[in-house]
């Protein structure tokens, strides 16, 4: 059980590091529009991966599946907007964003449902907020709004909201829950496609150099965000800091690769949503 633990670890934080990266990477050749149908579809992939491993038996409640449906389409909306954020915008920045939700989830659990105690989570939280409020009106360096910091963070609150309702569902198999969740996230982004390039073939999909590296950085959020479910149960600490980890690697790796850089606002905002995601762990 250790050794699978660890190996679930490493999937963690390889998964979420390089499927940010890999996506600046290729969505700046493609546009988004073309990037999210492969991504969605193999994220579902992805997701639906490890409940066959996991599961060796389960059984599946349909009254949810409107629930299900509902919060595919957030999803849907989240990742039209982030990716689009991604792709016009430093994805150090974009990706420390999205590396806040945990706060924000154990946030409006507390606030609702009085899963944790909300004195230990309002300190980290305002961290949190002020470095979004530093990214979100600093645009190199100067204190102007950014469109795609907000994008990005209208997409986190998206998210949120989505995990916090999932949570709602009684089910002892919530790995095959989220693979449905996925499912529907694809199906409801193929309209989309569809009328964004009503003249293209399936062909436009395809084809491609990028394609197959696309597809990778779909599986791996898909394989990586259930195995952090997954590994969750086992340590509830090490867990996500091991997914929080991610926010720096993404840092290094852009700085390195992409040679972005943060001015003096963007730099405050980044270290506060990190320090703040990291001591809510372990407060």
């Amino acid at each position: 059980m250790l050794y699978t633990y660890i190996l679930s670890l490493l999937i963690i934080l390889i998964g979420f590091s390089a499927y940010p990266l890999i996506s600046k990477k290729h969505i700046v050749g493609v546009g988004y529009r073309k990037f999210i149908p492969i991504f969605l579809g193999f994220t579902a992939v992805g997701t639906l991966i490890i409940p066959f491993i996991v599961y060796k038996s389960f059984t599946f409640n349909p009254i949810y599946l409107p629930l299900l449906a509902f919060l595919g389409a957030m999803y849907t909306f989240a990742i039209y907007l982030m990716l689009y954020s991604v792709e016009h915008y430093n994805v150090s920045v974009i990706n420390t964003i999205v590396g806040s939700q945990q706060v924000l989830i154990a946030l409006f659990s507390s606030v609702f449902f009085f899963i944790a105690d909300l004195k230990f989570i309002i300190i980290p939280f305002l961290i949190v907020i002020a470095g979004m409020a530093f990214l979100l009106f600093s645009n190199d360096g100067r204190l102007k709004f950014s469109k795609y910091v907000f994008f990005a963070l209208v997409a986190v609150l998206l998210w949120v909201f989505m995990w916090v309702l999932f949570y709602t569902i009684n089910t002892s198999f919530p790995l095959l829950y989220y693979a449905v969740l996925q499912s529907f996230s694809f199906v409801f982004c193929l309209p989309v496609a569809f009328l964004q390039n009503r003249h293209k073939s399936i062909k436009y999909y395809l084809s491609g150099k990028t394609f197959h590296y696309i597809a990778l950085a779909g599986v791996l959020n898909g394989v990586a965000t259930v195995v952090f479910s997954f590994a969750y149960k086992y340590n509830a600490i090490l867990t996500p800091f091991i997914a929080q980890l991610a926010i720096p690697v993404v840092i290094i790796f852009s700085f390195v690769f992409f040679k972005e850089r943060s001015k003096k606002f963007g730099l405050i905002g980044i270290v506060m949503i990190t320090i703040g995601s990291f001591f809510y762990i372990f407060i």
